[in-house]
């Protein structure tokens, strides 16, 4: 956050927590934002949270490739869920990321 902060400063930052459910991600998100807004007087964003799974953690730790392995898993759905929601809201003409060009 702070390099982007010093090479982009109008750029929005959003954060993505992975290995963590909801409520867990939000109360990390929430920690790192008050220290970005203390320290970089930087608000961010949050991108939302990737569940820990650990039958997918044990696939890919026996080789299987991480495409395969993620396949129809809580993450490969809470994934597609925020990249659908982030394009859209990239693409809203209101959005700030509408006005870096």
């Amino acid at each position: 956050v702070k390099a982007a902060t010093a090479r982009f400063p109008h750029l929005p930052v959003d954060v993505l927590v992975s290995r963590a459910d909801d409520a867990v991600a939000r109360a990390r998100f929430d920690h790192l934002e008050a220290g970005a807004r203390r320290f970089l007087d930087r608000p961010l964003g949050f991108a939302g949270a990737l569940p820990d799974d650990a039958t997918l953690a044990r696939a890919v730790g026996a080789g299987m490739p991480l495409p395969d392995a993620a396949a129809g898993t809580g993450v490969a759905l809470a994934a597609h869920g925020i990249a659908a929601r982030l394009v859209s809201e990239a693409s809203l003409p209101s959005s700030p990321s509408a006005s870096l060009s």
